[in-house]
């Protein structure tokens, strides 16, 4: 079982499955970690540590996009009526989507690998609805 009290349980399993991971702290030392697989970057954040870094309940993931496009409302909207992952724009007019995962109690490391396919399918989804790398402009997520 894997819970979201060891983030080094979850970089192993993302090495293993061939990511390369950067990892940061939040202000309560949670850990943060930056996700690639040479297509997708993304957030691993762990949250709901009410005792620490290592009581940890939830993991979410995260991908954000430094985007100049109007009309982000209708598209987020639209979004959220049929996905799992949420959309929502921040307070710079950027779009993010998210997905979080409650840990209390552990799920298999299967379903991990799972919901982080679901999660990637998805981001490649939203990429591609917000026309992300169709442009010279783009840069990289946030």
């Amino acid at each position: 079982m894997l819970d979201a009290s060891d983030e080094k349980v979850v970089l192993d399993l993302l090495h293993s499955a061939g990511f390369t991971t950067e990892v940061t702290r939040s202000d309560n030392g949670a850990a943060e970690i930056k996700v690639d697989d040479g297509e997708i970057r993304f957030w691993i954040f762990f949250q709901a540590c009410s005792k620490g870094p290592d009581t940890c309940e939830v993991i979410t993931f995260s991908s954000g996009y430094d985007l100049n496009w109007t009309n982000l409302e209708d598209v987020v909207n639209a979004w959220n009526q049929s996905r799992y992952t949420k959309a929502y724009i921040d307070d710079e007019n950027d779009p993010f989507i998210e997905f979080s995962i409650n840990m209390l109690h552990g799920v298999t490391r299967e379903n991990f690998v799972d919901t982080l396919g679901w999660f990637m399918l998805e981001v490649e989804e939203f990429e591609n609805l917000i026309g992300w790398g169709q442009s010279a402009e783009t840069s990289q997520p946030i």
